[in-house]
């Protein structure tokens, strides 16, 4: 693997473990969720946070690199999760975990898209994804404040 493709393999695969750890935090959100809209849009939004790792994975292996496993992120994020259904547990406070995994996401793949040492067709598609991902968080930013 080529210098710069090492490169190209660690952002990807830091967007990749970012991702994972979305997907199961949603899946643990919808899991806490009580009311079934916001339950069902929480699984939506797991399986298309899914769908993401897998498609930066292809990507990955462009590079001849190997994408991460998710299995150590799972229990991270179920730590979490158990953690705050101690606390108050409703709706309210799985918006707001939900929030903070997206705020994170948001971040990581802005500060990716900015990565000058990628390849330009690679920063640009995360130029695009990262429109995509601060979207998604715009929406839950909107859900968070009608539900505070």
């Amino acid at each position: 693997m080529q210098p710069d493709a090492r490169h190209v393999v660690r952002v990807l695969n830091g967007l990749i473990e970012t991702t994972l750890s979305n997907v199961h935090g949603y899946r643990e959100a919808a899991a806490h969720a009580r009311e079934p809209r916001f339950k069902a849009m929480l699984e939506e939004r797991a399986e298309r946070r899914q769908a993401l790792s897998k498609r930066l994975a292809d990507e990955v292996r462009t590079f001849g690199g190997e994408p991460p496993r998710d299995e150590s992120l799972a229990a991270r994020v179920h730590e979490r999760f158990v953690a705050f259904k101690e606390g108050r547990g409703d709706d309210v406070t799985v918006v707001d975990e939900v929030e903070e995994g997206e705020d994170v996401m948001k971040h990581r793949f802005a500060k990716a898209a900015k990565e000058p040492e990628l390849p330009p067709r690679v920063r640009d598609w995360l130029v695009e994804l990262s429109t995509q991902v601060r979207a998604e968080h715009d929406e839950i930013s909107r859900l968070k404040k009608q539900m505070h």
